[in-house]
């Protein structure tokens, strides 16, 4: 198989002349097929190969992915939630301690691909935010405790509790609330701030709050993904807490580098939760391309020593299907 230089100089001349006010971008595919059409193969063999390669590409999954962030006060750090955000995409965001009463609108200006589930906080500085990625299906659950927010992330034929807390230090660790939260699904995963220390998650040193919580841990057979990991900028403790009903090995979490806070944000894959198959590419036809390639090759396509078995209505449909679905 040879390629015909000569021919896609003279066809790709002819084609951009048709063409003089149309981006290079659009161009692209119509040079694209002229390549492909000056290589000496059969004309079935080429449309073959075609509708092997430019079908409607496969779906992909991925897995579910959540950035918790004790952002200690909203308006001041914002710019750096969004530079995570840029760099990490996540699925799910958790805030907490936004440090102020910030309207809803606020959060859905600046996080406008996600839906925002927010509840008050009990002190001046609390509060607690779960973002959702618009393309996710999430209902919330209506919960009385203030500092707790909650909803049910409905994924194919499974459905998922999550929730982010925030629990002031000088508060108790509201375990009535965390426990009905745990029988809304056999699936659950909580993150925030619970302000409590033990050495199951390698603080180095244990508090009220920590018992209590550990206590609760073991009860309902939850795991914390992150220990040892140091959260607080201003101890070297672990109070920002990756808890779920998940496999410790299908777990991921990583502190960020981000110093605003004074807490550092904890990103978590987790991996065997593959999110719903979602297709990321949007065809598009241009059909002024289209025309002028077909008005390029017609002599070739009506010459007579051009014999083929391809049925030439699917001969144009194939190479509309290469050529200028653009992906």
């Amino acid at each position: 198989m040879q390629f015909n230089k000569y021919k896609y100089a003279e066809l790709s001349l002819q084609f951009e002349k048709l063409n003089t006010n149309t981006s290079s971008f659009q161009l692209n595919p119509g040079l694209s097929i002229l390549e492909e059409w000056c290589w000496t193969r059969s004309r079935d063999e080429l449309i073959d190969n075609w509708l092997q390669q430019y079908m409607e590409p496969n779906s992909s999954s991925i897995p579910l992915s959540l950035l918790h962030y004790n952002i200690q006060y909203f308006y001041s750090n914002q710019y750096a939630l969004i530079d995570m955000i840029h760099k990490y995409k996540p699925s799910i965001i958790s805030l907490n301690e936004l440090g102020a009463v910030t309207p809803q609108k606020a959060l859905e200006k600046l996080l406008f691909s996600y839906n925002i589930f927010m509840k008050e906080g009990s002190n001046t500085h609390g509060g607690v935010v779960l973002a959702i990625d618009k393309k996710l299906k999430a209902v919330p659950i209506e919960l009385p405790q203030s500092n707790i927010v909650a909803v049910t992330l409905i994924n194919g034929y499974k459905s998922y509790t999550i929730a982010s807390i925030y629990s002031p230090p000088n508060e108790p660790l509201p375990t009535a609330t965390l426990t009905l939260l745990k029988s809304t699904s056999k699936n659950f995963i909580i993150v925030g701030d619970f302000n409590a220390k033990h050495a199951s998650w390698e603080c180095p040193q244990s508090n009220t709050k920590g018992y209590k919580l550990e206590e609760w841990l073991v009860e309902n057979d939850l795991i914390v993904h992150n220990p040892g990991m140091i959260t607080s900028r201003r101890s070297d403790t672990t109070i920002d807490l990756i808890i779920s009903t998940e496999p410790e090995s299908y777990v991921q979490c990583k502190a960020l580098p981000y110093s605003c806070s004074d807490h550092y944000p904890v990103l978590t894959e987790f991996i065997n939760i593959e999110l719903q198959k979602i297709n990321p590419y949007v065809p598009k036809t241009y059909w002024n391309v289209y025309q002028t390639i077909l008005i390029t090759i017609c002599n070739e396509i009506e010459n007579k020593s051009y014999d083929s078995t391809i049925d030439t209505f699917k001969w144009f449909q194939t190479t509309g299907l290469k050529c200028f679905k653009n992906y």
